[in-house]
């Protein structure tokens, strides 16, 4: 049975202002879509098999988007059979 995957708000916001930095100071229109691509590809993959990346903690699991500089947090809920992506993050970035 699939799980349901949810993007918190803060990383559709992180989505947003990539998406707009890149556009207003490099005019660069590709890079948040294939940003967003490559979240939508990870989604989709999770779904089904939840526990295919590494786990941080109990529940907790960091993908890492190798291409692009970015890493995924998620949390698995199996009570409730969902999976909330809730933080996206620069390499340079520390949790």
């Amino acid at each position: 049975m699939a799980y349901k995957v949810f993007l918190d708000k803060e990383v559709i916001n992180k989505l947003d202002q990539i998406d707009k930095y890149c556009i207003n100071h490099y005019n660069n229109y590709s890079f948040g879509k294939r940003l967003f691509c490559q979240i939508e590809r990870v989604c989709s993959t999770i779904q089904y098999k939840p526990r295919l990346y590494p786990e941080i903690r109990p529940y907790h699991h960091k993908i890492v988007l190798a291409g692009l500089g970015y890493k995924l947090y998620y949390i698995v809920d199996d009570y409730n059979k969902m999976i909330v992506v809730y933080r996206l993050m620069k390499f340079t970035e520390r949790y």
